[in-house]
């Protein structure tokens, strides 16, 4: 079961009352936030400024983390840094203010995203409408926008973290239904995996998933509260201006909400390789009597999710 307790039609249709919501919202919580580090929040400050002159100005000023610049020390700085100069450009050039293609917000707007994950070798960021492994696996037929998912030789399966739809308007049919039903469902599938990699625990698993319409954002977390029901969180909805003068506001805040993207999807990879080594201590090689016992693993049966699909499939039986 999916819950998505932050729509409003639990209580419209009286599903739930708001006692049982809070209730459901309370019942084995996971924090979300990792505290950003000072040095990288005063780096970050710094680019608190009023006019794209102000911006260039602190953007010219070397730091010193580039003279001797390690990306494995430093790369959240560099990202910052080339993350404010490219929204500079799009202000100055006035492109924010037109409507795009969802390609173009893609390629400018959203690229953060697809960057924040260049200095960790073992992820990779996947675009394009790539079919993510785990609803695959069970449907055959849920494909996504992006993917943040193990780097892995292409024969061998990959764990999934993240996964992105795009829209080019916020509140279109595409949008609503791709953050309302199709991004939770194939959040819930990548986490159903996940919780088979992690040695069938879900405690404090979540896999995240991010909505992009335009030039607003939303970044969602899923758990499991108990081991047949999947929460998704809000974790929190953003919007760019158009305007440079509210580049603080707006651009700020996202660096900081794409950087606990990172964290988050790297707590949890972290976790689930953690969980794994267990199973094969080095002190003890007892674990290699029962390396050969079957895997005690539910395979979830193929299903449709519309009449569409099951009409299909009957005229090709036929």
């Amino acid at each position: 079961m999916i819950l998505d307790l932050d729509d409003k039609t639990y209580l419209k249709e009286k599903l739930f009352t708001e006692e049982e919501i809070t209730e459901m919202k309370q019942k084995n919580p996971i924090g979300f936030i990792t505290t950003l580090p000072t040095d990288l929040a005063n780096y970050i400050n710094g680019f608190n400024c009023d006019s794209p002159k102000d911006f260039r100005t602190q953007l010219l000023k070397v730091q010193d983390w580039e003279h001797d610049y390690d990306p494995k020390k430093y790369h959240d700085f560099d990202w910052v840094k080339h993350t404010v100069f490219s929204f500079v450009r799009l202000y100055e050039s006035g492109n924010l203010k037109k409507i795009q293609k969802e390609a173009w917000y893609n390629s400018h707007v959203w690229s953060l995203i697809d960057t924040i994950f260049d200095d960790i070798k073992t992820l990779q960021v996947i675009r394009g409408e790539a079919a993510n492994a785990a609803s695959t696996r069970r449907k055959n037929i849920d494909r996504c926008d992006l993917i943040v998912r193990e780097e892995k030789a292409e024969h061998e399966y990959a764990d999934e973290y993240g996964v992105g739809e795009t829209a080019v308007h916020n509140l279109n049919t595409k949008a609503i239904k791709e953050k309302g039903i199709k991004l939770p469902k194939v959040m819930n599938d990548m986490l159903d995996k996940l919780v088979i990699s992690n040695q069938n625990e879900s405690k404090d698993l979540s896999v995240f998933g991010i909505q992009t319409a335009g030039l607003s954002i939303t970044l969602l977390a899923a758990d499991k509260p108990t081991p047949y029901i999947t929460r998704i969180t809000k974790i929190k909805d953003l919007s760019i201006s158009s305007d440079v003068s509210h580049f603080t506001r707006s651009i700020l805040p996202l660096i900081v909400l794409i950087w606990q993207f990172k964290q988050q999807i790297l707590k949890v990879k972290n976790q689930v390789i953690s969980n794994q080594k267990r199973n094969y201590p080095k002190d003890t090689s007892e674990w290699l009597n029962a390396c050969l016992n079957h895997d005690n693993v539910v395979v979830m049966p193929v299903t449709s999710t519309s009449t569409e699909y099951v009409n299909k499939r009957r005229k090709v039986d036929s």
